[in-house]
């Protein structure tokens, strides 16, 4: 695999997806931005990966779709704090606005759970599509 290829990928995959996680609270970043940066790249990874000969360009394309499968982990977190704590997560990561405020068990094992499947699936997609 080439740097600049993985590089690309790392960017648009991990890059991208921890960007929306640490200013998700932020007015700017709304779910409808979200969508609109997370809809096309889907489209064209999926497209990209169907057409693409080279496991190079596969990762790439595959990178692509991460930041949707983003918004689903999302999704599917907000609302499990939201049925247990009665609020969505507080972000327990360095750097996270969310840090200094009152966070529960719920809050570290659910950032620490969003931290391990991002990281997870530029792991996969590296080992999967790697020479």
């Amino acid at each position: 695999m080439t740097k600049t290829i993985f590089i690309i990928g790392f960017i648009l995959s991990f890059g991208l997806s921890m960007m929306m996680l640490f200013y998700r609270r932020r007015k700017w970043l709304n779910d409808n931005v979200k969508l609109k940066i997370s809809l096309p790249l889907t489209i064209i990874g999926l497209i990209g990966f169907s057409l693409a000969k080279s496991s190079d360009f596969r990762f790439l394309f595959s990178s692509m779709i991460v930041p949707s499968i983003y918004l689903i982990i999302d999704k599917l977190f907000k609302r499990i704090s939201l049925k247990y704590q009665g609020r969505d997560f507080y972000l327990y990561l360095r750097f996270s606005d969310d840090v200094d405020k009152d966070v529960s068990a719920l809050d570290i094992i659910i950032s620490f759970a969003f931290l391990g499947i991002l990281m997870g699936l530029l792991a996969f997609g590296a080992v999967l599509y790697g020479k």
